[in-house]
């Protein structure tokens, strides 16, 4: 058995356990992804990216709370024109109300 043993090393293959734990496979990609250096323009962009591909989704936005608490900065966005969306106050729509809530939205 295995108990003698001070060392045990198994076999990985790295796209089979991307192809068997989808979800586990895009959060270590996030978070290698969020370790690398970058501008945090580059970094919401990206991320956002990897998100909306991941949920094969073709919009998307990131906001920033302001320093007042009681707005929102759009920081990242894809695929949705943002006339009108630059700002949003914490209690306006489906925006804010995903700020006020600790959980992830997708309309």
């Amino acid at each position: 058995m295995l108990q003698d043993k001070k060392y045990v090393s198994i076999k990985f293959s790295e796209p089979k356990l991307k192809k068997r734990n989808r979800a586990l496979s895009f959060l270590i990609d996030m978070s290698n992804f969020l370790a690398i250096p970058m501008e945090p323009e580059a970094l919401l962009e990206g991320a956002l990216s990897m998100v909306l591909e991941h949920f094969s989704l073709k919009f998307g936005r990131i906001y920033l709370m302001d320093e007042d608490e009681k707005s929102l900065s759009l920081a990242a966005h894809q695929g949705i024109e943002i006339a009108g969306l630059e700002k949003v106050h914490i209690n306006e729509g489906f925006t804010g109300k995903a700020a006020r809530m600790p959980c992830f939205f997708i309309q």
